[in-house]
């Protein structure tokens, strides 16, 4: 079992098999947390509750009720320009100056992939009628922020690019 998870986790390696299953419980017990969380959320939204676990399309749904679809195509185009870059430079020998040119883009995709998350996320306060810090609270501290609008008393207004009557609450 120990080589097993050695094997999955690398950086694991040496350390006292307790931690290590310990570890794997505090990571699987977050990851649990935040599905529910997340189902909860999209049921919420007007979503079924299991579209928050399936992967890029949990993305996509959120980016529609909260956002809009053309900027989530954004964001993926984006991303997948940063993973690009990021696997060209880590498997492949570059020129100096043409690695050079890989690693700045790859730089300004991974600070615009930043601020649109940013932006998704305070938009996703304020489709529940929070303010703009508690979009930061939902950034900084995901998990805490998430178990709020899931069981707190937030009901879904609706898209904030939709409705133009929104202000900024701090």
């Amino acid at each position: 079992m120990t080589d097993l998870i050695v094997k999955v986790f690398p950086e694991l390696a040496g350390q006292p098999f307790h931690i290590v299953l310990i570890s794997l419980a505090l990571l699987c017990g977050y990851q649990l947390l935040y599905a529910v969380a997340s189902w909860r959320v999209y049921e919420k939204m007007g979503e079924k509750g299991w579209y928050s676990l399936i992967p890029l399309f949990n993305y996509y749904i959120l980016f529609k009720r909260c956002y809009s679809v053309k900027a989530f195509w954004k964001f993926v185009v984006i991303s997948l320009i940063a993973l690009i870059c990021d696997y060209g430079s880590m498997r492949f020998s570059l020129q100096e100056n043409i690695e050079l040119l890989v690693n700045i883009i790859y730089i300004i995709c991974s600070i615009w992939l930043l601020y649109e998350q940013i932006i998704m996320l305070i938009r996703l306060s304020k489709a529940f009628d929070h303010g703009v810090l508690f979009g930061w609270g939902l950034y900084l501290f995901q998990i805490v922020f998430m178990l709020i609008l899931a069981f707190g008393k937030s009901e879904y207004l609706e898209n904030p690019e939709e409705s133009k009557k929104w202000t900024v609450k701090l």
